[in-house]
């Protein structure tokens, strides 16, 4: 299924010429989650296809485990997007915010 994959750009019922595709898995396949899943293990935060959720108790546990996802990810020629990466604070007592 990805042996020799190529992709075309559609504009208008125009397309341009092939192209090979030699990294990633296809958009919308639904193998994707699955292959996903198996290149990284089993983690204990919750993967969603290519997102993933990740909390901690505190900013600092929160730094650390995604520095460990980054880590992770790279040793398998992967990256943790950085600038689609968005951080949620909620809880009781929000203005007593830990960094440890």
């Amino acid at each position: 299924m990805y042996r020799n994959a190529k992709s075309w750009v559609g504009v208008n019922s125009s397309y341009i010429e092939s192209f090979g595709v030699g990294v990633g898995v296809h958009q919308g396949s639904v193998l994707s989650p699955l292959l996903f899943i198996c290149v990284l293990g089993c983690p204990e935060e919750l993967l969603y296809a290519d997102d993933l959720v990740v909390s901690s108790e505190t900013l600092g546990g929160l730094l650390a485990k995604l520095e460990t996802w980054k880590k992770g990810l790279g040793g398998k020629g992967l990256r943790v997007n950085m600038g689609k990466t968005k951080v949620m604070v909620s809880g009781c007592n929000l203005g007593k915010l830990s960094e440890k």
